[in-house]
């Protein structure tokens, strides 16, 4: 959602532990190491998992018409997460309860530039003879731009290459 409202991944956040987000009421929020490391980048605050700079960036997103949680559950919504996600300024660190399913169906539609595809059990059915008795042919949504989703895909495979999910780093 920061990326498509015109956040770069190289935009400097500040980092420093605990945030004061002037939500209502006012949200606490804290680094896990309990500490900031300064102004660093979205790139980076993603590797590193650093609560404090989404915090802040979802507090940015507000604006006259909808808030910042508002616009992150909309793009959700977008990439196939069904599950109710009310607009709360948590929704940036994960706190609404989303299944397996909705999650890898969200991956999948970064994966697939930007495409959402609805998840789908069987693909294809051949009988013994070798002839196609059923072959799926789902139309995909455009659910994110390509760029968008190109840049998406960069920032989270940084965080298996050099960040906090790095022993996800299966080759």
């Amino acid at each position: 959602t920061a990326l498509e409202n015109g956040m770069p991944p190289y935009r400097y956040v500040d980092s420093s532990s605990p945030a004061v987000i002037p939500s209502n009421p006012a949200w606490n929020v804290s680094n896990s190491e309990g500490r900031g490391r300064g102004m660093i980048t979205m790139d980076s605050a993603t590797r590193s998992s650093v609560n404090t700079v989404f915090a802040r960036l979802i507090w940015d997103l507000n604006d006259d018409e909808s808030t910042g949680a508002e616009k992150v559950a909309q793009t959700a919504r977008r990439m196939a997460i069904t599950s109710d996600i009310p607009p709360y300024p948590s929704i940036a660190l994960g706190s609404q309860n989303v299944t397996p399913l909705e999650m890898a169906s969200a991956y999948g539609t970064l994966a697939t530039n930007g495409m959402h595809f609805p998840p789908v059990g069987i693909t294809r059915v051949i009988d013994r003879n070798g002839e196609i008795v059923f072959d799926e042919e789902s139309e995909g949504v455009r659910a994110l731009e390509p760029e968008i989703a190109y840049a998406a895909t960069s920032i989270l495979k940084g965080v298996i290459s050099s960040g906090t999910a790095s022993r996800a780093r299966i080759g």
